[in-house]
C-alpha cells in the first residue's frame, strides 16, 4: 500500500522525552533504512566536486542536474552508464570499460576537487586499519595474555622454577608488544582524520584502554602482577569500545571542537582514567590475594599486597593530579570558545 512500516512505531519512539532502549533501536533502524534509501536513490553519494566552488562543495547525481555548469553536464552521465557497464560487466567478467569510466570520474574529481581530497598515502592507511581492524583483535590478545601471565605470576609466588620465571618474562614482552601496536593503531587514526584521536566515545574508550595499559606498564615495570592485571582490565575497555552504542568510523572533528586547548584537555582528563582503572583492579587483585592468604605463605604474600598497595597508591595520585589540572585546561578552553 505504500506505507512505511515503522511509522507507527517510530511515532511513539518520537514523541517521548527518553525513549526507551526498544524505541532507541527503532529510531536507530529508522535512519538506517533512510539513509540506504538516500544512496539507492542516489541523494547521498555526493561525487561531482563543482568547478570553481568557494566552497568546494560536492553533489549528488541528482542534485547535478540542478547546477548549470558545462563540466557537470558531461560527468553527470557518467554515473548511469558506468552502473550499467557495472551490471553487463558482471556477467562477461570483463570489466575494462566500468574501470576506465572510473578512472575518468577520478580523474574529473582531482581536476576539480584536489584540494580537499585525502592524499593517496592516507587512503592507504586508511584501507589497511580498516582490513586488520587492530582494536577489536587487542580486546582478545590482551585477554589471553593477561590471564596466562597472571596464572603463571601467581604459580611463580609458590614455585620460583626457571621455567615459570622465563614463561612471565616472555607474556611481559608480549604485552609491552601489544601496547606498542596499540599505540600505532593510534598514530594511524590520528594519521588518517588529521586529528587527536578522542574526539567520539570509541576513540575516547580506546584512548581510556592506552592510558591505562602505558600507566599499568610504567609504575609495575617490575611487577608482573600488575602489568598481568592491567592488561585484562585495558581488553575489558576494548570490549565496551566494541559494543554496539559505539561507532568506530573515522569522521570529521565539528568545527567547535577543533582546538588545541580543548585537545590537550581531553588528553589529560580522559588519561586520567587510565591510574584510576588501574588502581581499580590492583586493589581487586590485592583483596584477592588477601583471601588466600595462609601462614604457609604469608610472607610472599603479604610482599606482593605490600608492592600492589604502594603501585595502587602512585596510580591514584597520578590519575588526581591529572584530572585536577584537565579541569582547569577544560576551564581555559570554554574561556577561549565562549568566554568575554
Amino acid at each position: 500500500q505504500g506505507n512505511y512500516k515503522l511509522s507507527k512505531l517510530l511515532e511513539g519512539a518520537y514523541r517521548e522525552a527518553v525513549p526507551n532502549q526498544f524505541q532507541k533501536d527503532f529510531i536507530d533502524i529508522d535512519k538506517r533504512v533512510n539513509l540506504l534509501y538516500s544512496a539507492l536513490m542516489g541523494q547521498v553519494l555526493t561525487v561531482f566536486p563543482i568547478p570553481g566552488d568557494e566552497n568546494n562543495k560536492w553533489i549528488s547525481y541528482l542534485d547535478a542536474h540542478t547546477v548549470n555548469d558545462p563540466e557537470i553536464e558531461k560527468i553527470k552521465k557518467v554515473l548511469p552508464f558506468y552502473m550499467q557497464s557495472l551490471a553487463e560487466s558482471t556477467q562477461s567478467k570483463d570489466y575494462k570499460l566500468p574501470d576506465s569510466l572510473l578512472e575518468g570520474l577520478k580523474k574529473y574529481q582531482h581536476t576539480y576537487g584536489k584540494s580537499i581530497i585525502p592524499h593517496d598515502d592516507k587512503v592507504e592507511a586508511e584501507i589497511l586499519y580498516n582490513k586488520y581492524d587492530i582494536f577489536k583483535k587487542l580486546f582478545s590478545w590482551y585477554l589471553y595474555a593477561g590471564l596466562a601471565m597472571f596464572l603463571f605470576t601467581i604459580i611463580k609466588i609458590f614455585n620460583s622454577r626457571k621455567g615459570i620465571i622465563v614463561t612471565v618474562k616472555v607474556f611481559h614482552v608480549i604485552i609491552g608488544l601489544l601496547f606498542a601496536l596499540h599505540t600505532v593503531g593510534l598514530i594511524a587514526r590520528w594519521y588518517i582524520s588529521g586529528h587527536a584521536p578522542w574526539s567520539n566515545a570509541y576513540e575516547s574508550v580506546i584512548y581510556v584502554a592506552w592510558a591505562t595499559m602505558f600507566f599499568g606498564l610504567a609504575f609495575g615495570r617490575k611487577s608482573e602482577l600488575t602489568v598481568a592485571s592491567t592488561a585484562f582490565v585495558a581488553s575489558m575497555i576494548l570490549m565496551v569500545a566494541h559494543w554496539n552504542w559505539t561507532d568506530p568510523a573515522i569522521g570529521n572533528l565539528v568545527p567547535v571542537l577543533d582546538s588545541y586547548w580543548l585537545m590537550i584537555h581531553v588528553a589529560v582528563i580522559v588519561g586520567s582514567y587510565g591510574p584510576f582503572a588501574l588502581a581499580m583492579i590492583l586493589g581487586c587483585v590485592a583483596m584477592i590475594l588477601m583471601l588466600f592468604t595462609n601462614k604457609d605463605n604469608k610472607l610472599k604474600m603479604e610482599l606482593n599486597i605490600k608492592e600492589l598497595t604502594y603501585i595502587n597508591e602512585l596510580s591514584l595520585t597520578v590519575g588526581l593530579v591529572m584530572l585536577t589540572i584537565g579541569n582547569f585546561l577544560g576551564g581555559q578552553w570554554a574561556n577561549e570558545s565562549w568566554g568575554r
